[in-house]
């Protein structure tokens, strides 16, 4: 623990580049979406540890509220950030202005967490090990520990299917909450030195994981059936990275959305009752068609997208589901 701290630190000096780059990146990470993160670098130009919100992207980033030390593990749940830090303290933030709720000392550092609506349940990653947090305690029981192998980061998608990524670079699904039993989907070919964090978008259920070396900090989506990482653009690093999300839970026989045929060539057809809004967006999160609808059945022109796999978000009376499709040629 001891050595991974010290790695911790020495990435954080060498990692003084500022969000700046990644707001003036090619690809907009996050066009979809807004959310929450801690960063090392808040003011630009000096290490700094701190709250923030971002908006369209990270074009728009909002410093909310200083913290002391360097925060892991972190994820917002209904208006409030948790997450601990190196000091070994367990945080709540009030995500509307940044004000700390509640600091008191904690059992664990969390080198990732992820929250799961399913189940209201915070799991984390702890040293060598996958556990639970209490969320009104700020302590956490380790639910399995793995001998062969460390995990780095978690993530959660909004259906509740848990994600961790191993420090040498394998996606692996966590099949039993319950054991902490595993499935190693492949490997994203990105062995990371130091402690970093994904977050799956709930909105889009795309993966985001943020990679760590020595020389480099990069932004990579990552395939959830595939493991294949893409290349997102340079960033800073990165910790508790979060998007905001209200969770529904309207049941899928309550909200039936067909998307066909999949794959496609030229057209999509979508039928959900009462359609008021449908958006594609490609595996990078960027918005490739967006179009209001009104009615049962809407046709979605994909002729002009490139073949590969793209999210389909179907707004109906304020309620949101989203497919994954294909489009082939």
């Amino acid at each position: 623990m001891l050595i991974t701290m010290r790695k911790v630190f020495l990435s954080l000096i060498l990692s003084v580049l500022a969000f700046v780059g990644v707001a003036n990146a090619q690809v907009n990470p996050f066009s979809t979406s807004s959310g929450y993160l801690f960063s090392t670098n808040v003011d630009w130009t000096t290490i700094h540890y701190g709250l923030c919100r971002f908006t369209d992207g990270f074009s728009n980033i909002e410093y909310l509220s200083s913290a002391d030390g360097f925060f892991g593990g972190s994820a917002a749940v209904d208006g409030v950030m948790y997450g601990t830090n190196d000091q070994m303290f367990f945080y709540k933030f009030d995500l509307n202005d940044g004000s700390i709720i509640q600091k008191k000392s904690t059992n664990h550092y969390w080198y990732d967490m992820a929250y799961d609506y399913t189940t209201s349940t915070m799991y984390c990653i702890q040293e060598n090990g996958f556990g639970k947090i209490d969320l009104e305690t700020g302590h956490s029981t380790t639910i399995r520990t793995y001998a062969s192998f460390y995990f780095w980061a978690i993530a959660c998608t909004s259906g509740g299917t848990l994600y961790a990524i191993d420090m040498d670079g394998y996606l692996y699904q966590i099949v039993n909450k319950e054991t902490g039993d595993v499935y190693c989907i492949g490997n994203t070919g990105l062995a990371s030195q130091y402690l970093c964090c994904a977050a799956i978008d709930p909105n889009t259920d795309i993966m985001y994981f943020q990679y760590c070396t020595n020389t480099c900090d990069k932004l990579y989506s990552i395939d959830l059936e595939t493991a294949q990482a893409t290349f997102i653009c340079d960033c800073d690093e990165l910790s508790g990275l979060t998007f905001d999300f209200e969770y529904d839970a309207v049941s899928e026989n309550e909200m039936n959305v067909n998307v066909y045929p999949n794959p496609a060539a030229d057209y999509l057809t979508v039928n959900a009752e009462n359609i008021s809004h449908i958006t594609v967006i490609n595996t990078l999160g960027q918005v490739v068609s967006d179009m209001k609808a009104e009615g049962n059945e809407v046709r979605v022109d994909v002729s002009h997208l490139p073949a590969g796999n793209y999210f389909v978000k179907v707004r109906t009376e304020g309620k949101i589901r989203t497919r994954k499709i294909a489009v082939g040629r």
